[in-house]
């Protein structure tokens, strides 16, 4: 998958470019991050990756690495994964869900279990 395209999908998902530089012999870094899903919300995480100059072709293979990295395991960014595609459909996703509420109160004496 070509990086623009990456890019672009990656955007779609609230992950956004935070650094992207070509040194002086043209190979380029790019960092990507976003704010990571339920249940790890409040945390931030960074993916990078690293392009040989003129290289635009992004693999599989890193493409898997950086959901990975980013706990997007069960989103599909890319438009590629049949099989998120039923689980998705049943519920399952890294989407924040609607029906969670604030935790609750913090109790200092919790009951004691009766195990």
């Amino acid at each position: 998958m070509k990086l623009e395209q990456v890019l672009s999908q990656l955007r779609q998902h609230k992950i956004e470019v935070h650094f992207d530089h070509t040194g002086p012999e043209g190979d380029r870094t790019i960092i990507v991050g976003c704010a990571l899903p339920f249940p790890y919300s409040g945390r931030f995480q960074y993916y990078t990756m690293t392009l040989a100059p003129g290289e635009d072709e992004i693999s599989r293979e890193e493409r898997e690495a950086m959901k990975r990295r980013l706990c997007h395991l069960a989103t599909d960014i890319f438009d590629e994964d049949e099989d998120l595609a039923e689980l998705i459909a049943s519920g399952v996703s890294d989407e924040e869900p609607d029906h969670l509420g604030p935790p609750a109160p913090y109790d200092p004496d919790p009951p004691e279990d009766s195990n």
